[in-house]
């Protein structure tokens, strides 16, 4: 299928540009689209119609791109293909949230065209995910979430992404990561797995069962004489309710003791005006158990004052989620870990997916950088052997 030219309210050159290369890394069955990739498809809207489909065509298109460039925000680009058909590229955000934003972009276009009462079979979207057989390919949208189970816990995997320290060339810390499967699109990670990300007993049970399971793997570290640490996610929101911080507190004081360096804190989740909160009495009290707190913030933060005023060691930014062009993330990158410094504040790239994102966070001075994870913190580097090009050909050298 060949994309149709843009329409002026469409896209930009730019925009153009970068969707031409999307469409070729579709044929490619790049992997980097599951999940994130929609077709908004309108043939059914062609099939009620019928006659009248010619004369309001026009007007239809409209409202669809209307729609659409509403709800981008800076978080996708769209794209007409084909004769009644668009496609959806988002480039921020998890996937679990996607899927919620385009079945929503997909319902107002339905109810703004028909009505509240119209069939929701007439809106048909596809999303671009792993097909019977593994293959990529566009499925119906609405089966293809599958809603996480009611028990935070079912399911859910932890992962490590190690974090290499390039001040000491070593792995210092890995950072725990839950994630959970959400066939056929992919994983979700972090709060996105749970039933609702935003239900604070449910975050504060999964902070609970990710401690425990990080406490077990700093034992695993401690005993291979690793001098890695483990990072471990918080959500603010656990912190600051009462009952669920208090027990949270008591829980890393008995399976960690006080002032350890086993451990480091990274807080998720932190609202944008912190001095509505006594946030540094929080960073105080998980102070006593760890020197080694940090923030997780966004790439597009300026102002690190009230964090290094709480008491904070370092901020931190995942690129996981972020898809847009690396242009626009080069300069962020510099930006932050700059403005960061000027307030003594260490600064941690993970989530990197590509080389030239991970040269790029060295280049600017990031204190540390992750990519890719690992499911154990047993897979360090100190157990990757040196190429030694006598030993791998020794048989064939002397055969020849």
């Amino acid at each position: 299928m060949e994309p149709r030219g843009p329409s002026a309210m469409t896209i930009d050159p730019n925009q153009k540009a970068e969707f031409l290369a999307l469409i070729n890394k579709l044929r490619a069955q790049d992997t980097q689209l599951i999940g994130r990739l929609h077709l908004i498809h309108l043939g059914r809207f062609r099939e009620h119609f019928e006659d009248r489909w010619e004369h309001l065509s026009d007007c239809i298109h409209g409202t669809c791109r209307s729609i659409l460039k509403n709800h981008a925000l800076n978080s996708h680009v769209f794209y007409p293909y084909e004769e009644d058909s668009y496609l959806v590229f988002s480039y921020l955000g998890s996937i679990k949230d996607i899927q919620h934003r385009v079945d929503n972009i997909g319902r107002e276009i339905l109810t703004k065209l028909l009505g509240d009462e119209a069939p929701r079979k007439l809106m048909d979207v596809s999303v671009w995910g792993h097909g019977p057989h593994g293959h990529p390919q566009f499925l119906p949208l609405s089966p293809a979430i599958e809603t996480p189970p009611q028990n935070t816990q079912s399911g859910v995997e932890l992962i490590y992404r190690p974090l290499l320290s390039l001040e000491n060339k070593a792995i210092s810390a890995y950072l725990c990561v839950p994630v959970r499967e959400l066939r056929p699109v992919g994983f979700s990670a972090g709060y996105d797995i749970l039933n609702d990300s935003n239900n604070v007993y449910e975050k504060a049970a999964l902070d609970l069962l990710v401690l425990e399971h990080a406490a077990a793997d700093s034992k695993t570290l401690a005993r291979t004489k690793t001098r890695s640490s483990i990072t471990i996610p918080v959500h603010f929101s656990t912190l600051t309710q009462d009952q669920k911080g208090k027990e949270y507190l008591q829980k890393c004081r008995a399976l960690f003791g006080s002032n350890t360096n086993a451990i480091s804190f990274e807080i998720v989740g932190l609202p944008e005006r912190l001095a509505e909160y006594n946030f540094g009495s929080l960073v105080w009290q998980l102070r006593s158990i760890t020197p080694h707190i940090n923030a997780r913030v966004t790439i597009d933060r300026l102002d690190f004052v009230d964090l290094r005023i709480a008491g904070m060691k370092g901020v931190c930014v995942d690129l996981y989620d972020d898809f847009r062009n690396e242009h626009q993330l080069l300069e962020r990158l510099d930006r932050f870990t700059s403005t960061a410094h000027k307030e003594g504040l260490k600064t941690c790239i993970s989530g990197i997916r590509t080389i030239s994102l991970n040269t790029a966070a060295i280049s600017c001075g990031a204190d540390f950088v992750g990519g890719y994870p690992v499911s154990n913190t047993t897979q360090t580097i100190k157990y990757m052997k040196a190429f030694d090009i006598q030993t791998q050909y020794h048989a064939d050298i002397h055969a020849a």
